[in-house]
Formats: C-alpha cells, sequence, structure tokens
C-alpha cells in the first residue's frame, strides 16, 4: 500500500515538473529577429536618404522552406509587411 502512495506522489511529481519544461518562445520578443548588414568604411555623413524594403521575408525556422523550389525566400502578405514597416 505504501508504494502505491509513493508511485502516485512520484508520478504526480514528474508530471508537475513535466509541465514546466520549456517548449518554446514565451514572449513575442524572443520571436523576433532582425538582420543588419553594416559596412565599417560606409560613410553615413554623405548620405541624406536611406531606404526601405516593401516587403518582409517570412522566417519560419533555421531553413530555408522553399516549396516552389525558385531557390528564393517567401515573403509575409503585403497587409503585414505594411503593418510591421510601419513601425520602422
Amino acid at each position: 500500500m505504501a508504494m502505491n502512495r509513493y508511485s502516485g506522489l512520484l508520478l504526480l511529481l514528474g508530471l508537475t515538473l513535466g509541465g514546466c519544461y520549456p517548449k518554446g518562445a514565451e514572449y513575442v520578443e524572443e520571436l523576433d529577429i532582425v538582420y543588419t548588414n553594416f559596412n565599417q568604411d560606409f560613410d553615413f555623413k554623405s548620405k541624406t536618404t536611406y531606404a526601405l524594403p516593401d516587403s518582409v521575408v517570412k522566417i519560419s525556422g533555421d531553413k530555408l522552406n522553399d516549396p516552389d523550389g525558385d531557390g528564393k525566400p517567401q515573403f509575409l502578405s503585403a497587409a503585414s509587411s505594411k503593418a510591421i514597416l510601419d513601425q520602422i
């Protein structure tokens, strides 16, 4: 009888601790990524304009998902891209 009590307690403890195992990002900020291509030799003082892309590359893992096989990245929808770029 004492063995069943301890087995149940161990099972409960294992399930409780297993529920705390991190399975991924907990906050949106942990999913954000920014890529910049900085050149130390570039003279920023001589430039008065900048370029901003009209689309945002979709990143959904550590490998390029290329369902159409063209070797190019997928992009977010125009509405999603606009919402992101408007914040920048």
